[in-house]
């Protein structure tokens, strides 16, 4: 959430939107819920180029330093265009995606 939060440029005084966000929405942190996954696990990680795609690259890069083999690319558009930036680079990695 908290990347969310700094991908969307929302104010966050002491962290209040967070906490109000997590005990509302739950727990989105995607590398908290990875943790203990199989390293042989293949995750496919598509990000955009707006703010929430920098956050995405970040953790892509600490998805690999933690041996998590990650697929997917970064895609030109917004996080409203996914749908097709999923059918694109799906297309382009599903042989590697289901090994």
């Amino acid at each position: 959430m908290r990347s969310a939060i700094v991908a969307h440029e929302v104010l966050n005084p002491l962290g209040v939107v967070g906490l109000i966000s997590s005990s509302i929405n739950g727990k989105f942190d995607v590398q908290e819920n990875l943790k203990g996954i199989d390293s042989s696990a293949n995750i496919m990680l598509i990000t955009d180029d707006e703010g929430l795609g920098a956050e995405g690259e970040k953790m892509r890069v600490a998805l690999a330093k933690s041996g998590i083999n990650t697929l997917g690319s970064p895609v030109h558009g917004d996080h409203y265009n996914s749908r097709v930036a999923m059918e694109t680079i799906f297309s382009e990695n599903n042989k590697v995606f289901f090994r």
